[in-house]
């Protein structure tokens, strides 16, 4: 596997340590993503039938291991920790970047056929979100997908925290960015726009039966939701899924 570094990080952002941490130490969380990266994978899987695909912020690598064995997969991600950590995981299964402080890409345009970024745009400043929309566009080929998740309607004060030791309030995952339905059209505007669908985060349990009524609640939530339109306040554990088209 190529490690490939945009250039020198002598000193790191706030994000890049607190996802050196996230995804290389607190890695439990990670493992009740891989049902929403199996749908991911279905998704890209309906839409391209091959090519070049690149993902970021790639967590541990599960969903580009799953990807490899049908495209050419890349990755990129602000914390070289996780990528030597990833690189020893995936081997040969795809070629990892570090994303640089400039947020550029370090491929040519129009390199790729598929763009996913999952749980990652809402952990952007509005200047890091514009760069990053940019290179999205810069490096899909014409035509190419962008496959997108992000918190749906997040109250993002709700998950605010306080630290008593340097005084400082902070979202406890990072976010930075709310996300609604108007707010994807109005940030996706120079791209088409195929689909915005809701999706449920189900519940992983440690047996068997524990996963059965996870999948059970996961359905009644779509369900009841989907019909009633009940207010975020009551099911907050949900995302956009976005599928885009490059319009260049």
């Amino acid at each position: 596997m190529e490690v490939k570094k945009t250039m020198e990080n002598k000193t790191k952002n706030k994000d890049a340590v607190l996802w050196d941490y996230h995804q290389t130490e607190n890695v439990a969380h990670l493992i009740p993503a891989y049902i929403r990266q199996d749908m991911l994978y279905r998704k890209v899987a309906k839409r391209i039938d091959g090519g070049k695909v690149i993902e970021i912020g790639f967590g541990d690598g599960y969903l580009l291991s799953k990807l490899s064995n049908k495209y050419e997969c890349y990755g990129a991600d602000i914390s070289d920790k996780n990528i030597e950590k990833t690189k020893k995981i995936l081997k040969e299964k795809a070629s990892l970047s570090l994303v640089g402080t400039d947020g550029r890409l370090p491929f040519e345009d129009n390199y790729f056929d598929a763009f996913i970024a999952s749980e990652v745009l809402e952990h952007m400043s509005d200047e890091e979100l514009q760069k990053t929309i940019y290179e999205v566009q810069r490096v899909l080929m014409p035509g190419g997908y962008a496959f997108v998740t992000v918190p749906a309607e997040e109250n993002l004060k709700n998950n605010e925290c306080f630290c008593p030791n340097c005084k400082s309030r902070f979202h406890k995952w990072g976010h930075k960015q709310r996300w609604d339905k108007e707010i994807i059209k109005k940030t996706f505007n120079n791209f088409k726009i195929i689909d915005i669908s809701e999706y449920y985060n189900r519940f992983v349990g440690t047996n068997k039966l524990e996963n059965i009524m996870g999948r059970i609640m996961q359905t009644i939530q779509t369900t009841i939701n989907y019909f009633l339109k009940f207010p975020n306040k009551i099911y907050r554990n949900r995302n956009f899924v976005i599928v885009l088209k490059n319009r260049k």
